[in-house]
């Protein structure tokens, strides 16, 4: 008979494996240091462009980006037919440096209080990040 006996078998046993990831290392991150509306102009009547400043950072794991964005006066009222140029925010994600896109929307230009909200997700991580920019105020 022969009689076995290590005193750290239970430490072995309960070790991480060659090659293992922790959770926190394979998931996507997104952090927006900066977003920022800057400036409203008229464009054509009715039709008003809104400049912002975005810095955005992402982990490699992410994989492809999508961003959306809504625009709000006074807390409550969102814009009609708004567009942004999807290229424009992507641009951002991707150099992970700071750079002004255009957004543009029906606005009627009374004064006020505007601010975007931009959701950004990872269709394969399911991240969603939501931020507020700085508020714009329109002057009459």
């Amino acid at each position: 008979m022969v009689k076995y006996s290590a005193d750290d078998a239970v430490v072995t046993e309960n070790a991480n494996a060659t090659g293992y990831v922790a959770a926190n290392d394979y998931m996507c991150t997104i952090q927006i240091y900066d977003f920022c509306l800057d400036n409203a102009t008229e464009v054509t009547p009715g039709r008003w462009a809104f400049d912002f400043n975005i810095r955005v950072e992402h982990n490699s794991q992410c994989g492809a980006l999508s961003a959306s964005i809504d625009m709000i006066e006074n807390g409550q009222d969102y814009f009609a037919n708004v567009s942004i140029d999807g290229d424009q925010i992507i641009d951002a994600f991707n150099c992970q440096c700071e750079k002004v896109f255009t957004v543009t929307a029906d606005y009627d230009g009374a004064p006020g209080e505007i601010y975007g909200q931009i959701d950004i997700r990872d269709g394969q991580q399911n991240v969603v990040q939501v931020m507020d920019s700085c508020t714009l105020d329109i002057a009459a």
